[in-house]
Order: C-alpha cells, then structure tokens, then sequence
C-alpha cells in the first residue's frame, strides 16, 4: 500500500482492538484513538473527538472535536498529516501535547471525549470482504 506503514508500538486498551461493528454507523470500529495515558484503542470514524497533526516531529492536540475524515482533511489543510506513533517516547511525546491542550489529570471517565485523541492509524479493509484485516497502519 503506497503511503501507509505498520506502527512500531502499538499499546492497546485491554482486550483491544475488539473491531466491533455498530448499525448506527454500518461500519466496524476501524480507525484509532488514543487516551492521555498513551493507550490506543479501535474505534469508529464517525465519532467526533479531539485529534492530534504531526508538525516538524512534534505534536499538535486540537482541541475541536471532528470525525476522523475531517481531522485528516483538517491536518492536511494546515499542510501537516495527522499523528503517528511509531516508538514508546513519541507515545510520551503525545501524552506531553495532550497535557497541555487538555489539562495534566488523566483520571477522566475513560468515555470523556477529551480523554481520547484521534490518531492517523487506521486498518487495512480486505477488498474482497469489506472486513477488517487485522492489519493496522500509519498513512504517511
């Protein structure tokens, strides 16, 4: 796939990615957020969150609340991508940016949408099935 890698470090909520799939939006939880705490979890598209662009390999939290096309889209307008975590400090990296958007308590309900950023990861969708391939990747 031309523009998209494998993330090096991957820190998933328990029992995650449950790739579920939900009739309110006819689609299976195949994008990625993470929480202050630097963990990711598998989530749907269409859920408005905060998000988080790559800028001269630092991070930038918004604090506006988007699906995750219009986060991509919004990234890409400012001439950035979206955020990418591919080792154990850039994770730190991001928590240190989210902190300053959001505040430094990270003991929110796991739910709060502040709590959770979008990242540029998403999953690799077998052409075949429209299924998820259980393969995760970074757009670059």
């Amino acid at each position: 796939m031309v523009g998209w890698h494998k993330p090096q470090v991957f820190t998933l909520e328990r029992d995650m990615p449950d790739q579920g799939y939900k009739k309110k939006y006819d689609d299976y939880q195949n994008h990625v957020m993470v929480n202050k705490r630097g963990r990711w979890d598998d989530t749907f598209p269409e859920i408005e969150a905060p998000y988080a662009c790559n800028y001269c390999g630092k991070y930038i939290v918004v604090a506006e609340h988007v699906t995750w096309n219009h986060a991509k889209s919004l990234c890409e307008a400012y001439g950035l991508t979206m955020a990418i975590v591919n080792s154990k400090k850039e994770n730190i990296e991001l928590g240190w940016a989210a902190n300053i958007t959001f505040g430094p308590d990270p003991e929110h309900k796991r739910w709060n949408d502040t709590n959770w950023i979008w990242l540029g990861t998403e999953e690799h969708m077998d052409e075949e099935t429209g299924l998820g391939s259980g393969e995760w990747l970074h757009h670059d």
